[in-house]
């Protein structure tokens, strides 16, 4: 039920999306820093995993999937709402027997907030 409920709202959002600047993630790119916020690739060897991580002054505010590559996350700025700030877009490829896509939409103007997690649920 809650993958049909990802699949509408994508639906509904296609005619903002397509008006919007193209959506061009970068898998080379280890960090980004935006309006105060770091977005950067990290290693955990206990898992031997890797997340993207987000942090403010330092401290962890948010973690985005675990991926086996560095390569396997990808991450830009893009534009999809009003307003002068842009967004965070995010894609984990978990990679393995069980591979899926995950995709987050970041805003961190005014203050930081998920507005899609394909991986989890909808935030509004």
């Amino acid at each position: 039920m809650a993958r049909l409920h990802r699949l509408l709202i994508l639906v509904a959002a296609a005619p903002l999306l397509r008006a919007a600047e193209p959506i061009d993630l970068d898998y080379k790119t280890d960090k980004l820093d935006y309006l105060g916020y770091t977005f950067q690739k990290a290693y955990d060897p206990k898992a031997t995993e890797w997340t993207l991580e987000a942090r403010k002054d330092g401290a962890l505010i948010y973690t985005f999937g675990q991926a086996f590559e560095p390569a396997h996350l990808r991450f830009g700025l893009v534009k999809l709402l009003r307003g002068e700030s842009k967004q965070i877009a995010v894609e984990v490829y978990s990679g393995g027997a069980h591979c899926c896509a995950n995709y987050w939409i970041v805003s961190v103007d005014p203050n930081f907030r998920v507005l899609l997690d394909t991986e989890g649920e909808f935030h509004d």
